[in-house]
């Protein structure tokens, strides 16, 4: 259903009924800036002086964080470690003592 007003530039927050941490936001929300779909959260704080205050967090929305890029935007990262193909337990003398790399769990 499409909305009978523009929501451009505005947003909503609701009470986070899951909170079960203290990391977790007191509330959380939609935000519309610009036209783009953003998620927000808000922690109640209290400063120094004993105000309490809002502290908000905006991030891209859950489902599109969770998808991958597209092929065309993969960025190759490089890495300076070398592969490791045995590991070893104990008396390095013994050979006995070692396991490769598929041997960990």
């Amino acid at each position: 259903m499409a909305n009978d007003y523009d929501d451009t530039n505005r947003g909503v927050l609701f009470k986070n009924k899951y909170k079960e941490k203290e990391s977790q936001p007191d509330y959380k929300g939609d935000i519309n800036v610009e036209g783009k779909e953003l998620e927000i959260a808000a922690w109640i704080k209290t400063s120094k002086a004993g105000n309490k205050f809002m502290s908000l967090s905006v991030s891209e929305p859950y489902e599109e964080r969770q998808q991958p890029k597209k092929s065309g935007s993969i960025t190759p990262i490089s890495s300076s470690v070398e592969e490791v193909t045995t590991v070893t337990v104990g008396d390095p003398g013994n050979d006995d003592d070692s396991a490769t790399v598929e041997d960990i769990p």
